[in-house]
């Protein structure tokens, strides 16, 4: 699900959406007329603020996050997040809320009879569906708009049967909000729902068929009936509610239809996700020559309507064949906004900034906790912590857990219904590295990123200790411990120096904050801060220390300088336009890279490294030279290489199946060579590919289900596979950017990027996957 964060007056708190910096111009300003405040309409009067005289037309007052609809139908407070207000949304354009009756080449009449003239022209009007998955006209206060929320919720928990009419994506998404308030497990609760849907693929024609096999298998788990190829004709009152933007009639009321095919549905509720339409009333007339079919605008690759260089338009209605989505709208009002202020400054033609359009990129939402996204034609990516539980036959084998991290976690989740689970871990509590470069910044984010386990599981158990020796019968432990198994899961990962991997004698949940605090105290005092190593964790923690102290700012800027072995930032496996985009965002932040160099470790520091200790956070002008001569004077330095396997407890009994860099050798099972029922995941693998959070979780997954056939008398290719992954990475540059590779040769930008992870750096995941919805403690 695409989410975006806005302003908002008195009872809405949000933050201010900044999807781009807002482009300049040195000329006069000249006006920019932006009809409908939509993602897209938003997103351009926004880039063009500054600079130009920005005027926006909106019927409504409040801005409606129609992504977020379909969980507040049953979850109705979320309405406060999803309506927000424009009124902080621009420093110096303007709103006029009134309705558009007319849009020409020159002039946009207003029904209460205003007429705007215009030297650009954005027509930005969208599409309508039926309420509740967009918001009734008639809805204007906030009450207003709680009450109705509350009513549909209520609605739907008295319903016992419901009927979803369409299969798109809001159907899909809807229905399984539905069954994540109401599961099917329990029978008081539960609701009988069937989806009639007049394709024969649920969410487009255009899904990948793993992508059609995921959402399928999904509805099948919930109880859906799904009825495909096959409609229900929308009636005549319903059809007017679509056209004129007002609320059909939501009771529960018992009624029987019947498909086009003569199948009856009985039914308490019935709610339709059909009937999209392009809002084209005020253009219709006077453009009627550069129109399709469908009532949408023909234009060009810089988002001009055709025939006409000072008139855009944007989202959905437009012709481009893509997927109408939120994403895509927000990525034309950037084009558009290009090349507005490029025709400011006498460019055209080829010079316009162009839109790329998108494969069937699509993300699905499948509740609060699942889901999916096609990212290509040929690639899926299901939602890192996607938990199914795994259950058996007979009586329970034992299942023992070296390391609980993304993997080990994965995998004790998974198993723990029909397995002896015992996962033997060193911390008390799970440290989310993915946040930790936010944390150093942002000292509060600790508490979010250290997450207990006592309640990851409901059966088994955990040993907090450190494991002294593994072999391929016994694992014993630094107090004495021997512990015997069936299955053995070695996730044991590797170590980097704090803080970007827990040092292990910060305990408490004071001493963790106490700590963060800290760091995030010198990092302010520094003037200039060496990073030592260009990879994931060194850039990302430049785009957070940017982001809070940035470089227009000269009280608050620091001098940053990276030190980095490689001739390419991140990665060796990243394509060259990922390295280009991430070596000019560096440059954006002002930092000065040194490539093909390096600073010599310190033995303290290797000692921190070896040990899980901290080393000194302290703010002190040294001179540092790197191997090659260079003298780069720092307040701070902040080290980001030296990653360190954790294989001491397996080396000495595994050695002939270990490769050089101290990996343990693994078939496409995860299996151990030679070891039937001892796996590794994670980064101890020797799996060519990104050693990452995902591929972690991921090999987790493969081996859960290796046990369980393992444990029904299967083996060899009935066994699950791991597919190791193309060079696939995501790269936070702060909050608000960031850049991800998808494969050799495919790239997500900022928008997406930030949606997928800079955001929240899979926080909220993170605590859906460990039962933990609050922050920890203090």
């Amino acid at each position: 699900m695409l989410q975006f964060r806005m302003s908002v007056s008195k009872s809405f708190k949000f933050e201010n959406i900044n999807l781009m910096k807002p482009n300049k111009m040195t000329s006069e300003k000249k006006r920019v007329l932006v009809i409908g405040g939509g993602y897209g309409g938003c997103e351009v009067a926004k880039q063009l603020d500054s600079k130009f005289e920005v005027t926006v037309v909106e019927r409504k007052q409040t801005f409606f996050h129609s992504v977020g609809s379909v969980r507040a139908v049953v979850e109705p407070e979320l309405a406060k997040k999803i309506y927000i207000s424009y009124d902080k949304l621009l420093k110096n354009g303007k709103f006029i809320f009134g309705t558009v009756i007319e849009i020409s080449p020159t002039l946009v009449k207003l029904e209460d009879g205003q007429e705007l003239t215009f030297d650009y022209l954005v027509i930005a009007t969208g599409s309508n569906v039926l309420a509740p998955f967009k918001a009734p006209l008639e809805k204007k206060t906030s009450s207003e708009i709680l009450s109705y929320f509350q009513n549909f919720s209520q609605q739907i928990k008295q319903a016992k049967n419901i009927l979803v009419v369409g299969g798109g994506s809001v159907a899909c998404e809807f229905v399984s909000e539905i069954v994540q308030k109401y599961p099917v497990k329990d029978p008081e609760l539960a609701k009988k729902i069937t989806i009639v849907h007049s394709g024969s693929k649920l969410v487009n024609p255009k899904m990948n068929d793993k992508f059609t096999k995921v959402v399928s298998k999904a509805m099948k788990k919930r109880n859906v009936e799904v009825i495909l190829n096959d409609r229900i004709t929308m009636p005549d009152e319903i059809r007017n509610n679509l056209l004129n933007q007002t609320s059909p009639n939501f009771h529960v009321s018992p009624q029987t239809f019947t498909t086009e095919k003569g199948v009856s549905i009985q039914t308490d509720l019935v709610i339709w996700t059909v009937g999209v339409k392009t809002n084209s009333e005020t253009y219709q007339s006077n453009f009627s020559n550069v129109i399709n079919e469908s009532g949408q605008l023909k234009v060009n690759l810089s988002c001009q309507v055709q025939g006409y260089d000072n008139i855009f338009a944007i989202g959905d209605c437009t012709d481009f064949d893509e997927f109408k989505t939120a994403y895509n709208a927000g990525y034309h009002a950037a084009v558009a906004s290009k090349a507005i202020e490029a025709l400011s400054k006498g460019k055209s033609g080829d010079k316009l900034a162009k839109h790329k359009v998108s494969g069937p990129l699509v993300s699905l939402s499948l509740g609060p906790q699942d889901g999916i996204t096609q990212l290509s034609p040929t690639m899926v990516l299901e939602i890192l912590f996607n938990i199914k539980t795994i259950k058996t036959d007979g009586e329970k084998k034992r299942v023992l857990i070296i390391g609980c991290g993304f993997g080990g976690s994965q995998v004790a989740k998974l198993l723990d219904s029909n397995f002896e689970v015992l996962v033997v871990e060193r911390k008390q509590t799970f440290f989310h590295t993915v946040g930790s470069v936010r944390a150093v910044v942002e000292p509060e984010l600790a508490k979010k990123i250290y997450v207990p386990y006592d309640k990851l599981l409901k059966n088994g158990k955990f040993i907090f200790g450190t494991v002294i020796e593994i072999s391929s019968t016994l694992v014993k432990l630094e107090d004495g411990q021997e512990l015997t198994f069936d299955y053995l899961v070695i996730a044991t990962g590797s170590n980097a120096l704090a803080p970007f991997k827990a040092p292990l004698e910060k305990k408490t949940g004071t001493e963790i904050f106490n700590y963060y605090e800290n760091i995030s105290q010198q990092i302010k005092k520094a003037k200039s801060i060496l990073i030592v190593g260009g990879g994931t964790v060194g850039c990302e923690v430049v785009g957070e220390i940017v982001e809070k102290y940035p470089v227009n700012n000269k009280e608050l800027a620091k001098k940053i300088t990276i030190v980095h072995s490689s001739d390419r930032l991140v990665s060796p496996k990243t394509n060259n336009k990922f390295n280009n985009i991430v070596i000019e965002s560096m440059k954006k932040r002002n930092v000065e890279i040194i490539f093909n160099d390096r600073i010599e470790i310190p033995e303290d520091i290797k000692q921190c490294l070896i040990n899980q200790t901290s080393p000194n956070f302290q703010v002190s002008t040294k001179t540092y030279k790197t191997e090659k001569g260079v003298s780069i004077e720092a307040d701070l330095v902040i080290w980001t290489v030296g990653i360190k396997l954790n294989n001491e407890s397996y080396k000495s009994n595994f050695s002939n199946v270990i490769n050089e860099s101290g990996q343990l050798k693994v078939n496409l099972s995860c299996q151990v060579q030679g070891y039937d029922n001892i796996f590794a995941v994670g980064d101890i693998t020797d799996f060519d590919e990104l050693k990452t959070s995902y591929n972690a979780s991921y090999h987790g997954g493969v081996v859960a289900k290796v046990i369980d056939g393992l444990s029904k008398g299967k083996s060899g290719d009935q066994l699950a596979k791991h597919k190791p992954s193309p060079p696939m990475i995501g790269l936070s540059l702060g909050p608000k950017d960031g850049v991800t590779q998808i494969s050799s040769s495919m790239n997500l930008g900022s928008f997406l990027t930030r949606m997928l992870k800079s955001k929240g750096l899979f926080i909220s995941k993170l605590q859906s996957h460990f039962n933990y919805p609050e922050p920890l403690k203090l």
